[in-house]
């Protein structure tokens, strides 16, 4: 397959995690990066990504990029899922076009019932 990194992105309780992980597994040597893991990493000062005046969605960035290049350095394809807006994905853009690397962006989308059906089944902590 061409060399490409993929984000998956939508709404919570979308199925962000099921098509990545489903996806992952189509290729012979592939990441999934998750999103909320690398966001969640910082413990104290850390606000809500809606509430964040860019600095930690900067960070964000740094972090997704550095993981994304070490993984294609090793010819693993990578898969980013997280709530990511289609404004929001500027800087690894540029990180991709100089390495001449496609960029695919997908956002799932579902009824709001069955959005609020999933976020119900999870914990309580984890609810949007």
């Amino acid at each position: 397959m061409e060399n490409c990194v993929y984000i998956i992105s939508g709404p919570p309780g979308v199925g962000k995690s099921s098509v990545s992980n489903e996806l992952a597994y189509m290729f012979s040597k592939s990441a999934v990066i998750e999103g909320d893991m690398i966001y969640l990493m910082i413990k104290g000062g850390l606000v809500a990504p809606w509430e964040d005046d860019g600095y930690y969605m900067d960070l964000f960035w740094d972090n997704i990029i550095s993981i994304t290049n070490n993984l294609i350095d090793r010819n693993i394809t990578v898969i980013i899922e997280y709530v990511i807006f289609e404004e929001q994905i500027k800087k690894i853009k540029e990180f991709l076009q100089k390495r001449q690397i496609k960029l695919k962006y997908c956002v799932l989308l579902a009824e709001e019932h069955t959005l609020k059906e999933r976020d119900l089944s999870r914990k309580e902590i984890e609810r949007t």
